[in-house]
């Protein structure tokens, strides 16, 4: 049953990652002022919206701690596991292993989903 539930939140969550990214309440560049940046991710929200603050500030903590197990479990060509948007489109067509980080940057416009693009949405540890 644990496992169950934990894949229930993980998806509820990455859906509700997916929606905020839809509404324009998250997004991978600054458009103006006003938004402030997620450290871990470096996706960005507007200062005064609470949810998606919120929203980014477990999908920071989710993917810190994504990075602190990969340190460890991770294959060594791979470190550190990069975790923010920019990190990731840095990896873009650099080839070789490295290269296939690269596609697993989150591009709602593309129509891939957060779900299946982010390498810390489903971590359950932490």
């Amino acid at each position: 049953m644990p496992d169950d539930l934990s894949q229930i939140s993980t998806n509820l969550f990455a859906h509700c990652i997916e929606v905020l990214f839809h509404n324009n309440q998250i997004e991978t560049f600054s458009p103006g002022e006003g938004w402030v940046e997620e450290s871990v991710t470096g996706l960005f929200c507007r200062a005064e919206d609470e949810v998606a603050a919120a929203a980014l500030d477990e999908l920071g903590r989710r993917g810190s701690a994504a990075r602190e197990w990969f340190r460890t479990h991770g294959p060594p060509w791979a470190q550190p596991l990069p975790t923010s948007y920019a990190a990731c489109r840095e990896l873009e067509g650099v080839g070789g292993r490295m290269g296939l980080l690269g596609i697993y940057v989150p591009r709602p416009a593309n129509k891939r989903t957060f779900r299946s693009c982010s390498p810390f949405a489903a971590n359950r540890r932490g």
